[in-house]
C-alpha cells in the first residue's frame, strides 16, 4: 500500500486559515481519507454537499460521519482527485481516456454537473464503432437520454455499425432489441441476418442454441432468397439447426407463392389482351386452377 500526505490549497473563497489536509491510501483501486484537520474536512463536505447534495452520509447520523477512515470503493484515485479540484474550481477536463471513468464516478457521488459533461461529450464522440457500447454504459448508469441518443445513431447507422465487433458482445435480449426495431435502416436485410449469424458464430457453444429464438425477428420474406439459400447450404449454424428450419421454410414459401403470384398476374393480362375476357373473371377462374393444383 502506498501512503502520502498533501496539502490540497482551495482554490475557491474560504476561511482564513481553514486547509484540508489529507492523507491518501491508495489499495487496488480504493481511496481511503483520514481526516487531519476536522474543521477542513466538515467545510470540505459541506461545501460539496451544498453544491452538489452528495457526501451526506458524512454530514447526518450514519456512521461514516465518526469514522476515522472512510472507504470510496470503486473509484480510481486519480478520478477521485478530479472530482475533488472540480468541487473547488468548477473546473475538469474530460477527454477519451477518462470519460467513461468520470461519469462512472461522478454518477456515485451523485455529481450531476460532471455526470451531464460527460453525457455530451460520449454523444459528441459516438461513431458507429462505439455506439452500442456507450449504449449500454448508459443504460447501466441510469443516463437515459444517452443511452437513448445511442440507439436511435445506432438503428440510423446499422449497416455500418455491423461492420464493427461491438455487435457480437451484445447479450441476446439487446441484439433482439435491436433488430425487431421498424425504425432500423440497413442497406438490405441480408445485413441483418448475416449479423445475426457472426453473432452466433462468435460464442457457438451457447448461442446455436438461441439461434432461432433471434432468427425469428429478421425479416427473412425481405432477404434475398439466392442469398437465404446460399446461407442455408452453405452455413451449419442453419443448415444442421432443426429449430431455425420452420422459419426457413416459411420464408422459402413465401418467395415461391411470391414467384406463381406473379406468373399467375402476366397470364391474366396476356390472355384479357388476347381474347378480351374481363380481368376479374378470369383471374377469380386462375386462382380456382391453381389452389387446385396445389392441394
Amino acid at each position: 500500500m502506498l501512503d502520502f500526505q498533501q496539502d490540497m490549497s482551495l482554490k475557491t473563497t474560504r476561511k482564513k486559515n481553514v486547509v484540508l489536509q489529507e492523507r491518501w491510501s491508495l489499495d487496488t483501486g480504493s481511496v481511503i481519507r483520514k481526516r487531519r484537520s476536522c474543521q477542513g474536512y466538515e467545510a470540505f463536505l459541506k461545501y460539496m454537499y451544498q453544491v452538489q447534495n452528495n457526501f451526506s452520509p458524512f454530514l447526518g447520523e450514519m456512521r461514516e460521519k465518526q469514522m476515522a477512515n472512510v472507504p470510496i470503493v470503486g473509484i480510481d484515485p486519480t478520478i477521485m482527485r478530479q472530482l475533488i479540484d472540480y468541487a473547488y474550481t468548477s473546473d475538469i477536463t474530460i477527454h477519451q481516456d477518462n470519460a467513461q471513468h468520470l461519469l462512472s464516478a461522478a454518477n456515485m457521488v451523485q455529481i450531476i454537473s460532471v455526470r451531464e459533461a460527460c453525457c455530451r461529450f460520449l454523444e459528441k464522440e459516438m461513431d458507429p464503432g462505439n455506439c452500442l457500447g456507450i449504449h449500454c454504459f448508459a443504460e447501466a448508469h441510469m443516463c437515459m437520454s444517452l443511452a437513448q441518443s445511442a440507439k436511435e445513431y445506432t438503428l440510423e447507422h446499422f449497416s455500418e455499425v455491423a461492420k464493427h465487433s461491438e455487435i457480437l458482445l451484445l447479450p441476446q435480449k439487446k441484439l433482439i432489441e435491436f433488430i425487431q426495431e421498424d425504425e432500423l435502416v440497413t442497406t438490405s436485410e441480408e445485413v441483418v441476418l448475416q449479423v445475426v449469424l457472426d453473432w452466433a458464430r462468435y460464442d457457438p457453444d451457447r448461442r446455436t442454441s438461441v439461434l432461432s429464438d433471434v432468427l425469428q425477428y429478421v425479416r427473412l420474406p425481405l432477404v434475398s432468397p439466392y442469398f437465404l439459400f446460399d446461407k442455408i447450404t452453405s452455413e451449419p449454424l442453419l443448415s444442421g439447426n432443426a429449430q431455425c428450419r420452420p422459419l426457413l421454410d416459411e420464408a422459402m414459401k413465401y418467395y415461391i407463392l411470391k414467384v406463381r403470384e406473379r406468373k399467375v398476374k402476366f397470364l391474366v393480362i396476356h390472355v384479357t389482351y388476347i381474347f378480351g375476357a374481363s380481368p376479374l373473371d378470369l383471374k377469380s377462374t386462375l386462382y380456382k386452377v391453381f389452389y387446385v393444383h396445389l392441394c
